[in-house]
């Protein structure tokens, strides 16, 4: 409830008005601005359309008679010069009291006013710092932002979730790797531009994918004759065969066998649209419709149809020849 019509049921209770339309409410008296200074619902102060923090050095010699108190931040009204930072922080901020480590970390790498008004009044995040970790909840995820201690990186976290039967999330409590290293401001901008209303599997980053992105790449910057070779290469692979031959002991193709168990440990054979072939050890999760693995916290995903065969980890003669 905005300041004015708390303040008019106040004073309605205690008969100082009545409810006449045409009653000019009463002034803020010291006992009125002392008791919203002390309320913590009560964030900001209002002065000739310049919004402040509450406790704004600016405000010590404003009478009663040029200021309002409101509970939240407004962001029609000018931005005071001395305490912008400190008003944006208290507009999002779970754990204010720790208001000279956010400045600390943010400016650390790099985030000033305008980059800290985006997060907290734009976006409409809350935040909580621990220790070099900062969680952010925007919309309905939850995300945390690690500083890696080097250069200014850091590592973006996202929540992890589960997808049931009509498709939605459900947030599991745990976190995975979104990216491994990156500065602040990518990692912000990777959490604003987020977006989970379509359907959640699109969010899934296929390892595949990735690949034939850096292979066509890598194509681009070869020379005229490099490209002709390569060319010629992928023809006389295709029609002689010259990769040789992969044994498939132990590995069951999943035209024959299907797929694994969920989260069952397997080897997986898997190929690129261009027919570029890989290996890798993780498990399958059906409700994803993914094969995946995680190391040093980096997460690598191979959509299900990009997978040609499987085989079980405890398995004997675990090897390609």
């Amino acid at each position: 409830m905005e300041y004015m019509a708390a303040l008019r049921m106040i004073q309605i209770e205690m008969g100082d008005v009545t409810t006449d339309e045409e009653t000019v409410i009463h002034k803020m008296t010291d006992e009125d601005r002392h008791r919203f200074m002390s309320d913590p619902e009560i964030k900001y102060a209002v002065v000739d359309d310049e919004i402040h923090d509450k406790q704004c050095e600016k405000l010590r010699g404003v009478s009663n008679d040029f200021i309002s108190f409101i509970p939240n931040y407004q962001d029609h009204y000018k931005p005071c010069s001395i305490c912008a930072v400190r008003a944006c922080i208290r507009a999002g901020a779970e754990d204010f009291e720790n208001l000279e480590k956010y400045v600390e970390f943010y400016n650390s790498h790099g985030i000033y006013g305008k980059a800290i008004r985006k997060m907290y009044i734009v976006h409409k995040c809350s935040t909580k710092l621990d220790t070099g970790v900062l969680t952010i909840r925007n919309r309905e995820d939850t995300w945390k932002i690690a500083d890696l201690g080097k250069d200014g990186e850091v590592k973006l976290m996202h929540n992890s979730y589960n997808i049931n039967s009509k498709g939605e999330r459900v947030f599991n409590g745990n976190f995975h790797v979104q990216v491994e290293r990156t500065n602040f401001s990518n990692a912000l901008n990777r959490i604003y531009n987020y977006d989970s209303s379509d359907n959640p599997r699109n969010h899934i980053e296929n390892e595949a994918g990735k690949l034939e992105k850096k292979n066509r790449k890598r194509y681009r910057k070869l020379s005229i004759i490099g490209k002709l070779k390569a060319k010629r290469r992928k023809r006389l692979i295709k029609k002689y065969g010259l990769d040789g031959e992969i044994h498939l002991s132990g590995f069951r193709t999943i035209e024959e066998f299907g797929y694994p168990k969920e989260n069952q440990i397997c080897a997986y054979l898997w190929e690129t649209a261009s027919g570029d072939r890989y290996w890798m050890i993780g498990s399958y999760s059906p409700n994803y419709k993914l094969f995946h693995t995680e190391f040093y916290g980096s997460r690598k995903n191979v959509k299900q149809e990009n997978v040609i065969a499987w085989k079980p980890l405890n398995d004997e003669g675990f090897r390609i020849r």
